[in-house]
């Protein structure tokens, strides 16, 4: 059953503060990396800011239409920015990585058919929330390991 309006708008707010966690992280990442960080570093940044939106998303919302929605247009946005201005998220990927890998745009677009199986389908959403953890801050975790 689709949300009312009402409801969606209630939300707006909680939407505004998760899109404010992730250009925050972006921006880090950024300024990390221009100061000589390796990207496989700086972009742990975006996997904390990434992680930390996916955590609150089941205790924010009430269904799973404003993560899926966000997560969907971050997917645009850094298609978009990868294809017409590489250096915009640096530190997440564009122009410090090879042409052809694209896992900061993976990492958003995954998030979507997870809210629609787990959240819509499943009505588990802490269980989707466990799930793009293990790929945010595990893979944030694995790769500052090495």
């Amino acid at each position: 059953m689709a949300p009312t309006w009402e409801v969606l708008l209630g939300e707006l707010p909680d939407a505004l503060v998760l899109i404010g966690i992730i250009l925050i992280g972006l921006w880090v990442s950024n300024i990390v990396y221009d100061r000589g960080v390796p990207q496989y570093v700086s972009r742990k940044i975006g996997h904390g800011a990434g992680g930390m939106c996916f955590m609150l998303a089941p205790f924010l919302f009430s269904t799973a239409w404003w993560p899926i929605f966000l997560s969907t247009a971050f997917t645009v946005v850094l298609v978009l920015a990868r294809l017409l201005r590489p250096v915009t998220f640096r530190g997440v990927g564009g122009n410090g990585r090879s042409e052809d890998s694209f896992a900061e745009i993976v990492f958003a677009a995954v998030a979507v058919p997870v809210y629609i199986i787990g959240w819509l389908w499943l009505s588990q959403p802490f269980l989707v929330a466990a799930a793009l953890l293990f790929m945010a801050w595990g893979d944030g975790v694995t790769g500052l390991v090495r």
